[in-house]
């Protein structure tokens, strides 16, 4: 992660390397966003959570899975701000 990168940058980065096979360096991007403790990143956490999956690690996805599990139940579906993120982390949760 580089110091001037903001966590949609960040979270677009990690999903072309997702998208494009490269777990291993998805994790490597997007593990220390998923990780922050001052602002939740759902996407991160979904993200992190599906290449955990793919990788083989199901073990290491369950708890970023719950993460947004919760944000989903307690998130406002109204919310202008959050159905782009919610759409993000319904839909990678949803990922084979």
């Amino acid at each position: 992660m580089l110091p001037s990168e903001d966590a949609f940058a960040i979270t677009v980065r990690a999903m072309a390397e997702y998208r494009a096979g490269r777990v291993d360096e998805a994790i490597k991007r997007i593990e220390p966003l998923a990780n922050d403790r001052k602002i939740p990143h759902p996407a991160a956490w979904a993200l992190l959570a599906a290449c955990h999956v793919k990788s083989g690690a199901t073990a290491a996805a369950i708890p970023f899975r719950k993460k947004c599990e919760e944000w989903l139940a307690t998130n406002d579906p109204g919310s202008p701000v959050a159905w782009d993120v919610r759409t993000t982390v319904i839909s990678l949760l949803s990922a084979p």
